[in-house]
């Protein structure tokens, strides 16, 4: 009976770090907008153009979302969410490393991509883990500190700008993934069963609605412009 309570802490542990990863990906959605024109001055361009920059993570984190729940039951859970949290870290040092618009996009899509397999799965091991009746307090905990991430943003992403200098806005995820990395590694159980074999992939249907997407966002990037 003692493992009731610490099976409840722990389900609750793994809903705040997963809500800490989501928390540092809608974070970083937001956070440039305040300093691009710091951005802008390094890459010697017109701070208009770096607007591709924050469209290009938008359009990562939704073009390769689909690809999370498959790559969970093909490979684990944990296995997953620890290579996203990984990669996140990974493209926010080259994002900070960036000298030009091209190295800065390509380096804010990777971001993207980390960041779209990074959350789902993370929700999906907290709710797998999660009764009935715990589920709208889990999605509570997952969702709330979130919604801080684009209100924050804009403040943070200003001030770190203003006081140290704009790559600092990126390598600050670099603490607080290596520790939702380490927590991970101790708080989230490998699959107790094996891995399912699913159905292949579809990869013609990924390949048209993130091209139709892309496309779409393309568009809208040109008539902003």
């Amino acid at each position: 009976m003692q493992l009731g309570p610490i099976l409840i802490n722990r389900r609750i542990a793994i809903a705040l770090l997963v809500a800490s990863a989501f928390f540092m990906e809608t974070l970083d959605a937001t956070i440039i907008a305040t300093a691009l024109p710091a951005i802008a001055k390094d890459f010697d361009i017109a701070a208009a153009h770096l607007s591709v920059g924050v469209s290009a993570y938008l359009v990562a984190l939704t073009i390769f979302m689909p690809l999370s729940g498959w790559a969970a039951d093909r490979f684990g859970a944990r296995r997953v969410f620890s290579f996203a949290v990984l990669m996140f870290i990974t493209s926010s040092v080259l994002c900070a490393l960036s000298t030009d618009l091209l190295s800065f996009t390509a380096s804010r899509i990777l971001q993207g991509f980390g960041g779209a397999m990074m959350v789902p799965v993370g929700r999906l091991v907290v709710l797998r883990d999660t009764p009935k009746s715990e589920i709208v307090k889990a999605v509570a905990i997952l969702t709330w500190p979130a919604l801080f991430g684009p209100v924050l943003g804009p403040f943070l992403g200003g001030w770190i700008a203003t006081h140290w200098s704009w790559q600092w806005i990126f390598l600050i995820n670099i603490p607080i993934g290596l520790l939702i990395l380490v927590i991970t590694h101790f708080l989230i159980q490998p699959q107790s069963t094996p891995v399912r074999q699913k159905e292949p992939f579809d990869v013609s249907g990924f390949f048209m609605t993130g091209s139709g997407f892309g496309l779409f966002m393309a568009g809208v990037e040109c008539l902003s412009a």
